[in-house]
């Protein structure tokens, strides 16, 4: 039984290492399996499109819980969510930021998000 599971194993791995793009990331990342540096420009691809579409809602998020606690009478509540505030609005420029030196310097296409 063991020799029959590890032959199975054997013809498996055989038949992947051969096997043409995944159709997953067909769409995605036209490169062949072989392009290293075009595959991983298609994961940085979609590293930052993730990270565009994640970060309005936790920036809304966190403006909202700022505004909350800044409109606390605790002083200390009031320190803490200026503090959230101007974190949420650094975070956002910083993404900014990045995504236009992806998309002006390295030349990464962020218009296929």
């Amino acid at each position: 039984m063991r020799k029959c599971v590890l032959i199975f194993a054997i013809l498996l791995l055989s038949s992947t290492v051969n096997a043409p793009v995944a159709p997953i990331l067909t769409g995605v990342c036209p490169g062949l399996p072989t392009e290293h540096l075009m595959r991983f420009e298609c994961l940085v691809t979609i590293l930052l499109c993730l990270m565009m579409y994640l970060t309005p809602p936790v920036v809304l998020f966190m403006l909202v819980l700022g505004g909350i606690r800044f409109m606390s009478d605790d002083p200390l509540k009031r320190k803490d969510g200026k503090r959230v505030i101007m974190l949420a609005i650094g975070g956002a420029v910083a993404v900014a930021v990045l995504l236009g030196l992806a998309s002006g310097v390295v030349g990464i296409d962020i218009g296929m998000c």
